[in-house]
């Protein structure tokens, strides 16, 4: 793999993660009257607060005026952020003589290793509380149990490994629930029995050799669904049988070997599932008729070999199937002919021999196809001419000795062509000429002859990228 194609690979993994991380607890901050935005950019999955309406950054928290303060649009202060704050324990001025109206506190990689909660017990009207990327290894939430407008909770990034949940079943507001990124190796989920406003719960990134989700049977409340992260082999999801609401489900990088999807079928809002970096070799998608707005499917990074994709031939409003780094020899695209919704389909580094495009033609939203890494020795791409939205093409690392570009040259939005690394003497370029859209094409690592050379430097001249290195 070039260097272009590894970087293009990585952006395009950061940009997916980015869009699907599970952010729901800090969201409904955003949503809040709108007195918290957030930027969306990552780094080292570590977020990056955009201060909005925030006064006193000397970090003399003895101050009440030194607080980071989110000032309401009545001039009442409701919500606190401290962002990469050192502290040991909560500021003795946070109180609700200073701070009447307070609603949301999140305190954000500020170093706590223990937090006593009884100190927010007069914060009556709170309803968020952050306590994100701290040091906490232990935490009593008999304190919150009194919080009976709290809606979200978020423990996420700490070292905890223990916890009872039974406060909490007190807290009937409470909406959005996350102990992602901890060290739990098993926890009794039955407290939240008794929520029935939970829409988000999350216990992804743990330690979890097994989960028992019973407790969230029936939970008609819940919208999405953390389980990554764990080391299931097996996981059961029975309990998520009657969750009419779920719209997405996490099962990433979980060790599963095999995955029932049985309990999905008549899900009707579900529109995302993650099964990304597990260990699965086989999988029937066979439920998922009964998943009608399924938009996104990723089941990347397993040990398929083969799979049947006919289940999906309805689901009309799929947008991305990712399949990328499996074991795949053969796949019939036959059932995505239909899929008028799809945008990207992503088969690389697979096994693949040959691979017909034909299905695809008509499917004018599609704007990458990426089947890079496989063996493929023969390609036709005149299925590609009428994709009129398509701006990524992949066709990197096989073993293809020759191919036509004539499909392409109508292509006004494609930017981006990679063609590296096959077995191509030569390739004629001209109907990339003149084309204003075009802005990278990667021709490298293939035993090119000295026509297709002078051709690729005359295309660089016109303002295209061109990489040309030989193999």
């Amino acid at each position: 793999m070039s260097d272009n194609d590894k970087d293009k690979s990585v952006f395009k993994e950061e940009k997916s993660y980015q869009e699907v991380i599970e952010l729901q607890e800090l969201k409904k901050l955003v949503d809040h009257k709108g007195l918290i935005e957030l930027t969306k950019e990552l780094q080292e999955e570590k977020l990056l607060w955009e201060r909005t309406d925030v006064y006193g950054f000397n970090r003399n928290l003895k101050l009440i005026h030194d607080y980071p303060r989110v000032v309401g649009k009545d001039g009442k202060i409701i919500a606190l952020n401290f962002t990469w704050y050192d502290l040991d324990q909560l500021p003795n001025t946070l109180n609700e003589v200073n701070f009447p109206h307070l609603e949301a506190i999140s305190l954000y990689g500020c170093g706590l290793e223990k937090i006593d909660l009884s100190r927010l017990t007069g914060f009556s009207g709170l309803k968020h509380l952050i306590l994100n990327y701290n040091k906490l290894t232990a935490i009593d939430l008999s304190p919150l149990s009194d919080l009976k407008e709290l809606e979200t909770l978020s423990f996420w990034g700490n070292d905890i490994e223990e916890i009872d949940l039974e406060p909490l079943s007190k807290v009937s507001s409470l909406s959005s629930f996350s102990l992602r990124q901890n060290k739990f190796t098993s926890i009794d989920l039955s407290p939240l029995k008794e929520l029935n406003q939970l829409e988000y719960v999350s216990i992804s990134e743990n330690q979890l050799a097994k989960a028992d989700l019973s407790p969230l049977a029936g939970k008609h409340s819940i919208k999405i669904l953390g389980l990554s992260g764990n080391n299931y082999a097996t996981l059961d999801l029975s309990a998520l049988k009657d969750m009419i609401n779920l719209e997405v489900l996490y099962l990433r990088r979980s060790k599963i070997v095999k995955i029932n999807l049985e309990p999905l079928d008549g899900l009707t809002k579900l529109k995302e599932i993650f099964l990304e970096s597990n260990a699965i070799s086989e999988i029937d998608l066979g439920p998922l008729t009964g998943v009608p707005r399924l938009k996104k499917l990723g089941l990347a990074f397993n040990f398929i070999s083969q799979i049947d994709i006919c289940p999906l031939k309805n689901s009309f409003e799929l947008e991305e199937l990712d399949l990328e780094g499996n074991e795949l020899v053969t796949i019939n695209l036959e059932p995505l002919s239909s899929l008028i919704n799809l945008k990207e389909l992503i088969i690389r580094d697979n096994h693949l021999i040959t691979l017909s495009l034909r299905p695809l033609k008509g499917l004018k939203r599609i704007v990458d196809v990426n089947v890079c890494n496989n063996k493929i020795e023969k390609i036709d791409l005149s299925p590609l001419k009428e994709l009129d939205d398509l701006e990524e093409l992949n066709i990197s690392h096989n073993l293809i000795s020759s191919v036509d570009l004539s499909p392409l040259k109508e292509l006004n939005q494609l930017q981006w062509v990679n063609i590296n690394c096959n077995q191509m003497t030569d390739i004629d370029l001209s109907p990339l000429m003149d084309k204003s859209s075009l802005k990278y094409l990667f021709i490298g690592g293939n035993p090119l002859n000295d026509r297709t050379i002078a051709e690729a430097e005359k295309l660089s001249l016109t303002g295209v990228s061109v990489e040309i290195q030989k193999p």
